[in-house]
């Protein structure tokens, strides 16, 4: 009796960063929820507040890189550029919780986001290629 040779299962062929990325993301989101529906911000105090936003702003990039992954086809993705792009909610977010956000902030915010933006990609580039 002669065995078949089996073909490998689909998820098996998605390359490692992208599994990686997803993971990451699947774990944060995880997270969030557990840490929103678990507690109140009374609760869980001026740290736990700020792991929230941390959570946010880490979910928000995982995000970005993958979409950016799927979008662009290629599994090497520099995040430098999408750090300033998930800053800009996760601000915005927090200065809403405050009851400190309004539109001169958000002005604000998005022209210190494109500028943090504009400084990083010309610090990566590389001697030369001007």
């Amino acid at each position: 009796m002669k065995l078949k040779k089996l073909k490998p299962n689909y998820i098996y062929k998605l390359p490692i960063r992208l599994t990686l990325v997803t993971g990451v993301l699947f774990a944060v989101t995880t997270a969030l929820y557990v840490l929103v529906t678990a507690s109140t911000p009374k609760a869980i105090g001026p740290l736990g507040v700020t792991m929230f936003f941390i959570l946010v702003f880490v979910a928000i990039i995982t995000t970005l890189t993958l979409v950016k992954m799927i979008i662009t086809r290629s599994m090497r993705v520099s995040i430098e550029g999408l750090v300033g792009l998930a800053l800009i909610p996760t601000i915005i977010l927090a200065l809403g919780t405050l009851r400190q956000l309004t539109i001169l902030d958000v002005a604000l915010i998005v022209v210190f986001a494109g500028l943090i933006n504009f400084y990083v990609r010309r610090a990566t580039l590389k001697p030369g290629a001007n």
